[in-house]
């Protein structure tokens, strides 16, 4: 037995242990059950399980996605500003949020803070809302422009 095939095994080992400490955690939040017929061990999802995997995918396959925004888009009377204080563990969400405003031609002042002279779509609000991010976003309409016009 080489050194390659103790690196080997040893990672098998350490594989096989995550899988039944996972096994383990999942059986005591009650999201599995396990039942076994003679030799063999089944596996299978509660409705609590169910419930919990529904709510991770519908929150982390809702994409905001620009080009559908786009569609929308309409010019508005005042300047709109939108600024963000989005936190660290959900900055994919920031990155999806400028893309967004992007496609809107809003032009960046920092990279939190963006202006523009487009509508912010309804969509894009309640899409926020549904994600829980609106909070973190504060969204301001300005008639009289002042040194903003240097930006726009």
């Amino acid at each position: 037995m080489g050194l390659d095939d103790l690196s080997l095994n040893n990672q098998i080992s350490k594989n096989r242990n995550r899988y039944y400490q996972i096994i383990r955690r999942l059986s005591e939040d009650n999201l599995i059950e396990k039942s076994k017929k003679g030799r063999s061990l089944f596996i299978s999802i509660t409705q609590k399980g169910r419930n919990f995997l529904r709510r991770i995918i519908s929150s982390k396959h809702k994409s905001l996605d620009p080009y559908i925004y786009k569609d929308n888009l309409s010019k508005s009377d005042s300047v709109i500003i939108v600024a963000f204080d989005i936190p660290e563990k959900l900055r994919f969400r920031r990155k999806q949020i400028r893309e967004v405003l992007k496609s809107l031609d809003f032009k960046m002042v920092q990279k939190s803070v963006w202006v523009g002279k487009n509508k912010i779509p309804d969509d894009f609000i309640k899409d926020l809302r549904d994600l829980k991010l609106l909070v973190y976003i504060d969204i301001f309409s300005i008639n009289k422009s002042g040194s903003l016009k240097n930006i726009l």
